[in-house]
């Protein structure tokens, strides 16, 4: 399923910038509230994949399961997984 787009933009987010706390987890809405250019850090940022990971599975479980259920159908149907008349996923 690879990473959701706001886990990928959160993780990418922190990788220069920090808000002042120790909140690693924010919304896009957040993200665009939040950030300031003043805290964007002029040190060299460092991937790090473990922690991708963990910031996709924290997006993962925001997610309402219907929500989540939809997005699963559509991968699963654009990857010729299932189609629109198995299971649970397709609506």
């Amino acid at each position: 399923m690879g990473y959701l787009p706001q886990a990928m933009a959160n993780y990418l987010a922190l990788l220069g910038w920090g808000d002042g706390t120790e909140n690693e987890f924010f919304t896009l809405e957040q993200l665009v509230e939040k950030f300031t250019i003043e805290r964007v850090n002029k040190s060299g940022a460092i991937f790090d994949s473990t922690k991708l990971r963990w910031m996709n599975g924290q997006h993962l479980r925001s997610i309402p399961s219907e929500e989540l259920n939809r997005i699963i159908g559509e991968r699963w149907k654009d990857a010729g997984i299932t189609t629109e008349s198995q299971g649970i996923f397709i609506q």
